[in-house]
């Protein structure tokens, strides 16, 4: 079997790439940092071709890697993404399966991440204005996130799941935060992507960046893959 026809196989589909539209004029309202300066400013970027997976990696996708994964009661079931694992757990997911399969996978970067969600700069995929149901953002207290590929309602115009909505992503590159208190740095850390099933429907925009510790296992995050080229 080709590359192409594996790829298929394994739930992916292609994306031709090209330019795209990073970041916003309206950043997000934050009551502790008053806004969220690293969703500004706008700038282009382009992205060459690249394949990704139509879904999120699922609880049952994530136990061949690691048989020793518990299931968050909130997701337990085969088709839930799988949550509560590291971005440092998402790479060697991504590292494994690749050996696994003869292909390089990986996390995508923001800027995949964006053009596969909304390339002409829409803020969602649908448009500008966020849609509690379609981002599937429920809000605190909610029993928890959807399966990946619950409803072919949630696909985008990519024939991408959940994209926005449901729980957040992660995406490809960390950095180190300027330290506090004489120390060096305060830890490592990654962006997320994503709309949330805990948060407001706004936080399921394309231009949204959440930040998260490499080491922190969080119920709201999973993440998908990607495989460049071809």
């Amino acid at each position: 079997m080709d590359r192409e026809s594996v790829l298929r196989e394994m739930g992916f589909v292609r994306l031709e790439g090209g330019p795209v539209r990073m970041g916003t004029e309206t950043p997000l309202p934050c009551r502790l940092e008053g806004y969220r300066h690293n969703e500004t400013p706008v700038f282009g970027s382009v992205t060459g071709p690249f394949w990704m997976a139509r879904t999120c990696v699922s609880n049952i996708e994530y136990e061949r890697h690691d048989r020793r994964y518990p299931r968050l009661p909130i997701a337990p079931h085969d088709r839930h993404p799988a949550v509560n694992v590291t971005y440092l757990n998402a790479l060697d997911y991504c590292r494994k399966l690749s050996e696994r399969v003869g292909l390089p996978l990986t996390l995508p970067t923001e800027a995949q991440w964006v053009f596969a969600a909304a390339p002409s700069g829409t803020e969602f995929p649908w448009g500008n204005r966020p849609d509690r149901r379609k981002a599937l953002t429920r809000g605190f207290g909610t029993v928890g996130p959807a399966t990946v590929d619950s409803d072919d309602r949630y696909l985008n115009r990519c024939g991408l799941f959940h994209i926005c909505g449901n729980v957040s992503q992660f995406t490809l590159g960390d950095y180190d935060a300027p330290g506090h208190g004489g120390f060096l740095t305060d830890g490592r850390y990654c962006v997320v992507r994503g709309g949330n099933w805990a948060l407001c429907p706004w936080s399921a925009g394309v231009h949204r960046r959440g930040i998260v510790d490499v080491a922190a296992r969080m119920p709201t995050v999973g993440f998908r893959l990607v495989c460049n080229g071809w």
